[in-house]
């Protein structure tokens, strides 16, 4: 069985192959025309961000999705774990890789 989700998935897909199309058809567009469908074109975009922001911050929301805080907290845990377990450098020059590797 079809599911809502299903059904609007199809619907912007639909759009989204309409759009493909935009670049091929709106380059020969000048003067009058191109002022007409400028504005079309924002519009169009800024509806897209709009409905990108609001289906995350909904799903951020019920919990479908970690929220920004969520992740930078799961980044800065990865990344102070990494460095936990990398071996101190005393400084000077770098180690440099064996020639073994080099030739890998």
């Amino acid at each position: 069985m079809r599911t809502y989700g299903d059904e609007l998935v199809d619907l912007l897909s639909a759009a989204t192959d309409v759009l493909r199309d935009l670049p091929a058809r709106a380059h020969r567009l000048t003067g009058s025309d191109l002022d007409a469908m400028l504005p079309v074109i924002d519009r169009l975009a800024a509806m897209a961000e709009v409905g990108r922001l609001t289906v995350t911050t909904e799903a951020v929301d019920r919990g479908d999705v970690p929220s920004f805080a969520e992740l930078r907290e799961r980044d800065r845990d990865r990344d102070r774990d990494r460095d936990r377990d990398r071996p101190a450098w005393s400084g000077g020059m770098p180690p440099q890789p064996s020639r073994a590797l080099l030739r890998a």
